[in-house]
């Protein structure tokens, strides 16, 4: 006989065993189940349905969440997970049980509302998993010769990644801006040694200083939790990538990791000096204007600009896109609206950030005016950058557009020339700039 003890979700926590007599009906105690299942006795996981039938997860990310919520860690309940013995049961069907965390910590931005870091959950694997395979760095489904293929064989990623969170030795971090994740990031702690192991951007829009800054909590943390000295692990074929962290944190190469991963070591001091805080917002002054043949150029908060951009694009899907770099550049980059009028008439709109020493980034947020008005504006943006402190302007456009004849035109008389073509991206780019000077 065997008597299965469920909790209120269904989920069977105890199995009794025990032999009974052929003529002998035993008394089934309140909230148990008697089970006919020899099977069940030998399955790490069942659950019971509203009938009482026994039922097991058939996908292992189900197994993986119940198995954690029971006090395993991530790779524990990976192995567990992976159990080969389905014992021919139905599935066991989704579970919600919350996973709490085991290493991580929140911290709200005060110069940056809506920015923040907090504990990553098994709820961000699902878009932790798809950036990893965007990224290359795990593969879309199991390989055809892995003989313990996750089910479904799409799941492998996913799996990949649970196995390596809900750990002691693990902070698993998320930086959010008004709830979406921007960066997911884990370190493995160890006395006074870290690693960043895993560092995903899901976004490629921010500037290098806007990462480091954002970094700043985490390099606080370590140093407080009297780690003194730091590693990562960072791909061989991004050097682009290690020169930024050697910019940006004074990281210094430490030899090979293995065939596709380097190692740079870092110092706490050193990348403390060059985190030199949130930058002020750019201005020429509040008094500042540009005019010429009637086109106007001045500086204009958010809120004035929202309608113009609305207007300009109609229903356009690039208008959405243009209202979110409105907002992302302007509170998370500190830039600058410029609004352009025509005798009048306001109608384009550009913001500016800080992205590198004397070098300014223009986003683009309405389309192009016609000629000539647009030479104008275009010298208004250069009068302005000059007066903010800026020699030099940059952009990127999107490979997909860079053909278009309007943006050559465009690119043509403001003087653009092509500096590189980042095609490493999910959506390629053409990387641009002109110097300033008349």
């Amino acid at each position: 006989m065997i008597r299965a003890i469920p909790d209120p979700d269904g989920w069977v926590h105890t199995l009794i065993v025990q032999e009974v007599a052929p003529e002998w009906a035993p008394t089934i105690p309140p909230g148990e189940v008697l089970l006919d299942a020899m099977p069940a006795v030998e399955l790490p996981l069942l659950r019971l349905d509203a009938a009482g039938r026994p039922r097991t997860p058939h996908d292992d990310r189900v197994a993986w969440r119940r198995l954690r919520s029971t006090g395993l860690s991530g790779p524990e309940a990976v192995g567990q997970a992976r159990h080969r013995d389905l014992g021919g049961l139905p599935d066991a069907g989704p579970d919600a049980t919350p996973v709490a965390p085991a290493g991580g910590f929140s911290h709200d931005f005060k110069e940056v509302p809506g920015l923040r870091l907090r504990p990553l959950t098994v709820d961000d694997l699902e878009l932790m998993a798809s950036g990893a395979i965007a990224s290359g760095i795990q593969a879309a489904r199991c390989p055809d010769d892995d003989q313990l293929c996750c089910r479904p064989p799409e799941a492998h990623a996913w799996l990949r990644l649970a196995d390596r969170i809900d750990r002691e030795d693990t902070w698993q971090l998320v930086l959010e801006f008004d709830g979406v994740p921007l960066q997911m990031e884990l370190l493995l702690v160890d006395g006074d040694q870290a690693l960043f192991s895993y560092t995903a951007h899901f976004t490629r829009e921010r500037p290098h200083w806007f990462w480091r800054e954002a970094e700043r909590p985490v390099f606080e943390r370590l140093k407080a939790a009297g780690v003194t000295r730091l590693t990562s692990r960072t791909r061989n074929d991004r050097p682009d990538w290690i020169q930024a962290l050697k910019d940006n944190y004074g990281a210094v190469e430490d030899g090979a990791w293995d065939a596709a991963t380097v190692r740079l070591r870092f110092d706490s001091d050193a990348a403390f000096e060059r985190m030199s805080g949130w930058p002020a917002r750019k201005t020429a002054g509040p008094d500042w204007s540009f005019e010429r043949a009637g086109v106007r150029v001045v500086e204009a908060p958010p809120a004035d600009v929202r309608l113009v951009i609305e207007g300009t694009w109609g229903f356009h899907p690039r208008k959405r896109l243009a209202l979110r770099m409105l907002d992302e550049w302007y509170r998370l980059d500190r830039g600058t609206v410029l609004l352009a009028s025509t005798n009048g008439n306001p109608g384009q709109v550009r913001i500016i950030r800080h992205r590198r020493d004397v070098v300014g980034s223009i986003g683009v947020l309405t389309p192009y005016a016609d000629e000539p008005a647009e030479e104008h504006v275009v010298a208004g943006l250069n009068a302005w950058m000059l007066a903010a402190g800026y020699t030099k302007a940059s952009g990127f456009v999107p490979v997909t557009q860079w053909d278009n004849l309007r943006v050559m035109q465009h690119a043509d008389m403001a003087r653009w020339t092509v500096v590189k073509i980042h095609d490493n991206l999910a959506e390629p780019f053409v990387e641009i700039e002109r110097d300033l000077a008349p």
